[in-house]
């Protein structure tokens, strides 16, 4: 797997990773607003609900 690769084959795929990342909006002024923003959205969730543990499954269903 990608965590499991080294030498040759783990810069192979960290280009690609990057490359696609990259092309994603990753390292980007306005990706890192799109994150902030969700990442407010998901706080606001949170407190409305009055979760102080969470099951990671049930935020996705």
């Amino acid at each position: 797997g990608f965590g499991t690769l080294n030498g040759k084959p783990w810069q192979d795929q960290r280009k690609i990773t990057m490359s696609t990342m990259k092309d994603l909006g990753f390292g980007k002024e306005y990706f890192e607003e799109v994150v902030w923003d969700e990442v407010a959205e998901f706080i606001k969730y949170l407190k409305t609900t009055g979760c102080s543990q969470l099951e990671g499954e049930s935020l996705w269903e």
